[in-house]
C-alpha cells in the first residue's frame, strides 16, 4: 500500500524529490510517538518563498537606506535600494537568492 506523502514530495520512480515549488534533499526518518510506536516522517523539502526585507543593522542605517522596493521580492529577482532624503546617493541592485526556502532572509 502506497503512503500519502506530505505536501512538497514527489516519488520519483525509486527516490523521492522535492516537488515543484519546494528545493532541498528529501530523506526519511522514523520518529517515536507516545504510544511507544513509530511513524516515518519525510523531511527535507521546504518551500520556496519571498525574501524578507532587510533589517537595518543600526539606527543610522535605518534613517538612510529605503528598501521600500524590496517588500515581496520573488527568488531569482532583484530590489532597488535607495536613499532616504536628505541622503544621496546612486541606487544599488539586492538579489533576492534564486530558490531561497529562508522566509527571514
Amino acid at each position: 500500500e502506497e503512503i500519502p506523502l506530505p505536501t512538497g514530495y514527489v516519488r520519483a520512480t525509486e527516490e523521492y524529490q522535492c516537488a515543484k515549488g519546494y528545493r532541498g534533499s528529501p530523506y526519511q526518518t522514523c520518529q517515536g510517538t507516545a504510544d511507544c510506536s513509530s511513524e516515518l516522517l519525510m523531511l527535507g523539502c521546504d518551500p520556496i518563498t519571498e525574501c524578507a526585507v532587510p533589517r537595518a543593522t543600526s539606527l543610522l542605517e535605518q534613517c538612510k537606506l529605503d528598501w521600500g522596493s524590496c517588500q515581496g521580492t520573488e527568488p531569482g529577482a532583484y530590489c532597488e535600494l535607495r536613499c532616504k532624503a536628505p541622503f544621496v546617493g546612486s541606487p544599488v541592485q539586492a538579489l533576492c537568492r534564486p530558490g531561497n526556502v529562508d522566509p527571514n532572509t
